[in-house]
């Protein structure tokens, strides 16, 4: 079987893929169209081609930066960030290791995502920048903003969030921050 040769070729394969599991979520034992998919994709990109394993040399991917780029590029729009992981992942919970792994890719931080930085900046460097992306978001869970921060700022958030605290403008209500 033939290796891919682009990008585009792996995001098409991935989109197949993506469309068998809703349809046939697949099972244990046998041969069902989302494992016959699996595998084509896993000898395709062993089998890939010199120019293309170049070109991810290059760029530093992963399989699971491929993966996150071909969702990126199939689907429509992305309303949140907890909607993006959990299509990438294809669960129902999404925990901190799960935005870590969005977070920490190659994929998001060479700013190859970037329906994603209309959720989140791709850093924050000041206060100002952390207040605007906590009133865009409002009702934050502790744990996600623990795992967005603790990829994309730089400088120390806990202060500015203890700031805030102190003067009253953000609050604690059922475990998240409401601004």
């Amino acid at each position: 079987m033939r290796g891919y040769n682009s990008l585009r070729q792996f995001v098409d394969d991935h989109k197949l893929l993506r469309a068998a599991k809703k349809i046939d979520p697949g099972r244990d034992s046998g041969e069902t169209v989302t494992s016959f998919l699996k595998k084509r994709v896993d000898q395709r990109l062993v089998n890939a081609s010199k120019q293309f394993n170049n070109m991810l040399k290059k760029r530093d991917y992963s399989k699971n930066d491929l993966i996150l780029i071909a969702i990126h590029d199939t689907i429509s729009g992305v309303q949140s960030l907890e909607a993006f992981v959990k299509e990438c992942f294809g669960k129902g919970y999404v925990g901190p290791s799960r935005y870590k792994k969005v977070l920490a890719s190659t994929a998001f931080q060479s700013g190859r995502l970037k329906l994603l930085y209309s959720i989140i900046p791709r850093q924050v460097n000041t206060k100002t920048e952390f207040v605007r992306f906590l009133k865009t978001r409002r009702y934050i869970s502790k744990e996600e903003l623990q795992s967005i921060m603790s990829h994309i700022c730089e400088k120390n958030w806990r202060l500015w969030l203890y700031e805030l605290i102190d003067k009253e403008k953000i609050r604690e209500e059922q475990g998240r921050w409401v601004i």
